[in-house]
């Protein structure tokens, strides 16, 4: 099994992640690797990673539009038209 140090973690998130281990009677550190399997669990149902960062990309180009919106393009066509 490997072994995973995290460092610089804050104050505050560590005194948090310790009071939740002491809350479900689990060390500090079996409490972290169950938070990061549900993290990644979490992550591979909405998509996986890359579909995430996909939707990231789009949303900084400006493109983020729910389903069947018009593109801005069409409705300017459309406009000039009438």
């Amino acid at each position: 099994m490997a072994t995973l140090h995290v460092r610089q973690v804050p104050d505050e998130l560590y005194d948090e992640l310790r009071a939740m281990a002491a809350q479900e009677r689990r060390s500090l550190s079996a409490q972290v690797v169950s938070l990061l399997d549900r993290a990644v669990a979490h992550a591979a149902q909405r998509g996986g990673w890359e579909d995430v960062l996909g939707r990231l990309e789009a949303r900084q180009a400006g493109m983020c539009l729910p389903p069947g919106a018009p593109l801005a393009q069409d409705l300017v066509r459309e406009d000039r038209e009438r």
